[in-house]
């Protein structure tokens, strides 16, 4: 009896041993678009609160397969239709369109260029409201497959601060805090997800 016990909790075990963690040095990337999403979060009220949403359409083109996320998305260039903004609420993402990117400079969509990786950054090129300007966005690759990147962004510094002032008339109640004070901040939080394709040789 002792014997099968002992066989028992041996079985048991190994069966709840856990998984080695996959070595990728020996894999190669590539850009899935299938497995990607940019999520921007918006803040009103004076106590900041947060507003959730993503941009359903976004295109990039010029990355490559390869060993690292530098070499995948170096040089890469992207672009987001701003009419595919998405909150969860449509009256709201209407609003959004037509008294902000409507009223915006080049308002159709966002666009930029992957310029550089080096360590947990990168640069981009970033084009919005007819301004481009160099932003530096933190990246997270230590649980490859999956990235995440992520960076402020200032919307007065693109220009955005009258269209930004639009949105903000028509929904004046809607962003009317506990002090009674109608407020939408100009800073947004971009976060970009993504789980790359992998190709291993191990």
């Amino acid at each position: 009896m002792r014997v099968y016990i002992a066989l028992l909790f041996l079985i048991l075990v190994a069966c709840n041993k856990p998984a080695s963690p996959r070595d990728y040095t020996k894999c190669t990337f590539a850009y899935d678009p299938a497995n990607a999403k940019v999520k921007w979060t918006a803040y009103k009220f004076t106590e900041r609160l947060g507003v959730h949403g993503t941009f359903d359409k976004v295109n990039l083109s010029g990355s490559r397969e390869g060993m690292t996320v530098a070499a995948v998305f170096s040089g890469a260039t992207f672009y987001a239709e701003t009419i595919s903004v998405n909150s969860g609420n449509a009256e709201r993402d209407a609003k959004i369109r037509s008294a902000f990117f409507v009223t915006l400079k080049e308002g159709s969509q966002i666009s930029g260029k992957i310029e550089s990786f080096s360590g947990e950054s990168a640069t981009i090129f970033l084009r919005l409201g007819g301004v481009t300007k160099s932003v530096v966005a933190k990246v997270d690759a230590t649980q490859l497959p999956d990235l995440k990147v992520s960076f402020p962004l200032d919307l007065n510094e693109f220009g955005a601060a009258p269209a930004l002032e639009a949105l903000n008339k028509v929904c004046s109640v809607l962003h009317r805090g506990k002090d009674g004070k109608s407020v939408v901040w100009p800073d947004i939080s971009i976060t970009i997800s993504a789980r790359l394709a992998t190709n291993c040789l191990n």
